[in-house]
């Protein structure tokens, strides 16, 4: 359930970034989720690429569990 949870957080930072950037600087501002998607539908149309990509952004999940719980205990 939490690995669920943080690829859904993760993936709500995509919307924002593609909204808030403004078009010249999108490539710029962009994130592992704004990435996956462009390439893979925004144009790119390479959708191994964006399945790689997606893959990528689950192995960072359990890296991102594993440092909130250590953070956790060194705050006790």
């Amino acid at each position: 359930m939490v690995l669920i949870g943080a690829g859904l957080a993760a993936l709500q930072v995509f919307d924002l970034v593609y909204v808030i950037a403004p078009g010249p600087v999108q490539e710029d501002a962009t994130v592992l989720a704004t990435q996956m998607w462009l390439v893979s539908f925004g144009g790119g149309n390479d959708q191994g690429m964006g399945s790689a990509l997606g893959v990528l952004l689950l192995l960072v999940v359990p890296a991102m569990v594993f440092n909130v719980r250590r953070f956790r205990r060194s705050q006790r």
